[in-house]
């Protein structure tokens, strides 16, 4: 008597398959959880020992607040495409497959972990690039002076990542900080005091300080009238003296 191949045992193997896929797929999500720590760049060491401690404070929890926006790779996602992909290969060899089935949510954790690693390696790189965004205003003015155009530039930058985060109070900080040394150096009717005078006006607009916020914007917009003027005229306009050499000349 010949005993034929139950046609239903490979289904049955797919679905089995298939369900604890979706089980350790859940298992690996949620013990995938982000690093509690960051660790700050050893280049940024020193820097950061010269600072008070209300600064410290500050720019690690913008730093982490970046790092913890980062967009992360899917977990359960690496874990469901290595195992469904590697599955689907190894039931398409029939019964020559079935032996290799339990390496496949082996591979699929291994996958889950390098995808951990991965995400970690993005996180921790953010944040030193954001400790070093916020520090750089004070390495700037201990490393070459307040007087460096530098400063105010990095502190702008930086006053534009707060508006971002919607934090207001700090980005107010950073752009009174480089108004200050803007006029400084630039002069109060620099163009590109008009410009970082706007971006305040909108901040103070922000916190409610509407009274602060017009003295603002009508500076900004005297100091881009003023240079507007001074501008000589441009395209075929003529000026009072081509007029006047024109009707002598008739």
């Amino acid at each position: 008597m010949v005993i034929g191949r139950d046609p239903e045992r490979p289904t049955l193997a797919r679905r089995g398959l298939c369900g604890v896929t979706i089980v350790l797929a859940l298992l690996v999500s949620a013990c995938a959880t982000p690093s509690a720590s960051y660790q700050i760049p050893a280049t940024l060491s020193e820097a950061l020992a010269a600072t008070s401690e209300e600064d410290r404070r500050a720019c690690e929890e913008f730093a982490r607040k970046e790092a913890d926006s980062v967009q992360q790779k899917s977990v359960g996602g690496a874990f469901l495409r290595t195992t469904g992909d590697m599955g689907a290969g190894l039931l398409g060899w029939q019964w020559l497959g079935l032996p290799f089935m339990p390496l496949v949510p082996i591979v699929g954790v291994l996958a889950a972990n390098a995808t951990v690693e991965d995400n970690e390696r993005v996180r921790q790189r953010t944040y030193g690039e954001a400790m070093e965004l916020c520090l750089k205003p004070r390495i700037l003015e201990q490393t070459r002076g307040p007087g460096d155009p530098e400063v105010w530039q990095s502190l702008v930058a930086l006053a534009e990542r707060y508006r971002l985060w919607r934090d207001y109070a700090a980005a107010e900080q950073s752009y009174r900080r480089a108004l200050a040394a803007q006029e400084k150096i630039l002069g109060p009717d620099h163009p590109d005091v008009a410009t970082t005078l706007e971006a305040y006006a909108a901040v103070l607009a922000r916190l409610d300080r509407q009274d602060e916020a017009e003295e603002l914007v009508a500076r900004y917009q005297a100091i881009r009238e003023k240079h507007r003027q001074s501008q000589p005229q441009s395209g075929g306009g003529r000026s009072g003296e081509q007029e006047k050499t024109e009707g002598g000349s008739k």
